[in-house]
């Protein structure tokens, strides 16, 4: 019975890491989705602003 330790904390250990992987992706793609829907709005902000023209340099 005490060789399933290890094993189990393992698996414990991997399922955390896959639940803060997920949250993370989905922090993610809910800033994306905030950025596109701040985008199509003609008042921007002027932080906003300046990270998008240092995207534009970056890109150009």
């Amino acid at each position: 019975m005490p060789q399933l330790f290890p094993c189990t904390w393992l698996l414990i250990f991997f399922l955390a890491l896959c639940v803060i992987v997920f949250c993370l992706s989905l922090m993610n793609f809910f800033v994306l989705i905030d950025e596109s829907t701040f985008k199509k709005t003609p008042k921007k902000d002027k932080i906003f602003q300046k990270r998008e023209a240092l995207t534009m340099k970056l890109v150009n």
